[in-house]
């Protein structure tokens, strides 16, 4: 079962250092555990995470490479 669809909005977050938490929408459709592209609504660049659950997405690392 799919977890977050393309073009459904998400919770982007990271919880390293300080936390931060942006409103942002899913670029492609991914299921928890894999990588996944957002955008956030401000129209930033994109950015890659990994889908955690229905609606939330966590900052992938940098120089993360995924499966």
């Amino acid at each position: 079962m799919e977890e977050v669809r393309a073009g459904t909005a998400v919770d982007l977050w990271s919880g390293t250092g300080a936390a931060i938490h942006v409103k942002s929408v899913a670029l492609e459709t991914a299921q928890v555990g894999q990588p996944i592209h957002v955008r956030g609504v401000l129209g930033t660049a994109a950015l890659r995470g990994i889908v955690r659950g229905p609606g939330s997405v966590e900052l992938a690392p940098a120089g993360w490479r995924g499966n």
